[in-house]
This record gives structure tokens, C-alpha cells and sequence, in this order.
């Protein structure tokens, strides 16, 4: 595995996550996936307590924060080394969370894509934290899971070029990590024209860190099923869609000369891939 590539473990506790939805919600459930993560040398773990897929309807954050008490809990009394990720779009929950958890190096994973004052006042108070900036096109952060309302038509690479100038990175340095958020307010063609052109993003956003994530969504299947035309069960379809999942991280990595956050449900899929 080349040293600029991380795996980033996704753990969903929630109870309506397409692929992982409701497996994870009792701590004895949630430890053993931990401890699972953590034998496989997982480098960052991405917990998420709301799902943002368009088709679920949004949570408050009490209702969020709630949610991830558990992990808070279960990483300090098992004194868990790996480092973690928090999946939100909520400002409020992100500072909650991180001073709960009373670890010294965090990223906030924001699919808002909103770099706003809270973005700043994140990284100023937290020296050591990351943020992770997500191509989304919903106009608020409220509006966050319904992204695919916000599809446009233009050319994804001049979006995504668009999208992510900023005059505060200079200052920010590596602090500051994009993400081209596949499946997010992008068509099934768009998802596929960044994977098949990746030396474009590699071009546009050179030296700055990634991640990169396609795990078990939605245009794999469709892909899957396109390429086989035959009737396959919603098992079978997530099953071998993570046949294609590992060819693409294979060629990712292969192409990747950049610091890249492989984000993966399954951490083996992609330590299979990377050798």
C-alpha cells in the first residue's frame, strides 16, 4: 500500500443506512465492529449517526448526538487507537462531539460542503483537526440529504474546479481535505466521468489530500446489473458490486499522487486491492 493511502473504516449507527442500516445500533454490536476495524489496522474510522441518502428523512442533532454517545463511550473505555472521522452536516454537532470524545486529533466529514464561518471557527479552536470539504450543491446545510435535487448539468470537472476555490487554503496547509462526494448531487454518468478521468482531479487538486469513496453506492449496482442484464437479489447485487468497488480502488491507487482517504465499508475489499 503506497504510504500516501489511508483507509477510512465507515461505521453507520443508524437505523435506515442502505447498506448497513440498523446493524450497528446495541454496544455489543458496535464494539465487535470496532475491534473488527482496529485488527485490520484500519488508519480512520467514519461514524455517522443520520443517514443522507435522499430517499430518508433528516434527524434533529439531539436526536444525532444521542446516537453517538455509544461510540463516544465505547472509544474511551476500550482506549481505541485509531483515528476518527465524524460523518455530519450539523455544526453544532461536530464541536459537541470532538469535545466529548476528548481526542487531539479529529476530521469533521461535512457533506453540507458548506466552508463557512463555522468551517473556520472548526479549525481555529481544534489546531490539530481536519475537515473534510464535500462537493454538494444544496444551498443549505438543512438541505444536505436532498442534494440530488441539485443535480446540474455542467461539465463535473468545471464544477468541482469551481466549487472548491478558496482563498483560505493557502493559511489552512493540508488541514483541509476535498472530496468529490460520489453520489452526491452528480448523475450516474458524472460519478463515472470522475472515475474514468481521475488524472483530471489529480491535475486540478494536486497536493491536496482526498477522499475517495464509492463503497456499495448506488450507480455500482446500477452498473453491475447493466453489465450482467440478469435478476440478481439485493444480496447478490452488494455482494458483486464490491467485485467492481475493488478494480476501481485498485486503479485509484495505482494512478493516486496525492495523500488519499480510501473511505470503505469493508476495510478487506480494499486491502485486497492495494496488495
Amino acid at each position: 500500500m503506497s504510504k500516501n493511502s489511508f483507509i477510512m473504516g465507515v461505521v453507520n449507527i443508524t437505523p435506515d443506512s442502505f447498506s448497513d442500516g440498523g446493524r450497528l445500533l446495541d454496544s455489543t454490536s458496535l464494539e465487535n465492529k470496532l475491534s473488527y476495524f482496529e485488527t485490520l489496522g484500519v488508519d480512520v474510522v467514519d461514524i455517522g449517526a443520520e443517514s443522507t441518502a435522499p430517499f430518508n428523512e433528516s434527524i434533529d442533532k439531539e436526536a444525532e448526538k444521542e446516537r453517538l454517545v455509544p461510540f463516544i463511550r465505547l472509544y474511551r473505555d476500550l482506549g481505541l487507537n485509531f483515528k476518527v472521522s465524524l460523518d455530519s452536516y450539523k455544526e453544532e454537532t461536530a464541536f459537541w462531539f470532538f469535545n466529548e470524545l476528548k481526542t487531539s486529533y479529529g476530521i469533521w466529514n461535512d457533506v453540507s460542503g458548506k466552508f463557512d464561518d463555522s468551517v473556520l471557527k472548526f479549525l481555529i479552536d481544534n489546531p490539530r483537526h481536519q475537515y473534510v470539504w464535500c462537493h454538494n450543491n444544496a444551498p443549505e446545510r438543512e438541505l444536505s440529504g436532498k442534494h440530488m435535487d441539485y443535480v446540474s448539468g455542467i461539465n463535473i470537472f468545471i464544477q468541482l474546479e469551481n466549487f472548491f476555490k478558496n482563498k483560505n487554503l493557502e493559511r489552512l496547509s493540508d488541514r483541509v481535505i476535498f472530496d468529490p462526494c460520489f453520489g452526491f448531487s452528480k448523475s450516474y454518468e458524472q460519478n463515472w466521468e470522475i472515475i474514468d478521468n481521475w488524472h483530471k482531479w489529480n491535475e486540478l487538486f494536486a497536493n491536496i489530500p482526498v477522499v475517495f469513496g464509492v463503497s456499495k453506492k448506488s450507480f455500482l449496482r446500477k452498473k453491475l446489473l447493466d453489465t450482467l442484464n440478469i435478476e440478481l437479489n439485493k444480496e447478490d447485487v452488494l455482494s458483486y458490486s464490491e467485485l467492481l468497488h475493488e478494480r476501481i480502488l485498485r486503479k485509484i491507487h495505482d494512478q493516486n499522487s496525492q495523500k488519499t482517504f480510501f473511505r470503505v465499508h469493508d476495510p478487506v475489499v480494499a486491502k485486497i486491492a492495494f496488495g
